[in-house]
């Protein structure tokens, strides 16, 4: 059986394959640079590289709900940290912001249902979870971001690599 880590994002239970996941992450001190886009919530230096946060929310058309969905990320917001190259983007470390981190399940294929590609953008969604409580849709990374989204962050974590270069604190 397939092991999921179960979690909100303004108000929308969602999951994703525990072996996409590096670790969970309390929410650092992020820094913004002017021109950040606005799928990036911002940076912060893991072991000296630059790793962006992305929200989830912005990226799945549910900003306004919930509290990642506010301004501004709650000071307990987790970060799901990605395992290098989970998104398909080749860039460097990057984490999806969220509001709450339900826990992992292990969920029997048959629990799996099916979404079709057309009933998600870019078919992001590829199941929804019978067997969690509130059902939960897995979420497919290498089908969330756009082809545009995806070199819109790997210019972004060229100039994070870069600035942080520059402060002397990169490897």
């Amino acid at each position: 059986m397939p092991k999921v880590l179960i979690f909100d994002v303004a108000d929308t239970a969602l999951a994703l394959p525990v072996d996409v996941i590096r670790e969970i992450l309390p929410l650092p001190l992020l820094s913004r640079p002017p021109q950040m886009p606005s799928l990036i919530e911002g940076v912060f230096n893991l072991r000296g590289q630059a790793a962006s946060v992305l929200r989830l929310d912005r990226l799945l058309g549910l900003a306004g709900a919930g509290t990642a969905g506010d301004a501004s990320a709650g000071v307990y917001a987790p970060l799901l940290l990605l395992k290098p190259g989970a998104m398909g983007t080749g860039a460097g470390p990057l984490a999806l912001l969220v509001d709450r981190v339900r826990g992992i399940q292990s969920v029997a294929e048959a629990a799996l249902l099916p979404v079709s590609a057309l009933d998600s953008l870019n078919g992001c969604v590829a199941a929804e979870l019978a067997g969690t409580e509130p059902p939960a849709h897995l979420l497919s990374l290498d089908r969330l971001l756009l082809e545009r989204e995806r070199r819109c962050i790997l210019e972004h974590q060229a100039r994070a690599e870069r600035r942080l270069a520059e402060l002397g604190e990169a490897p």
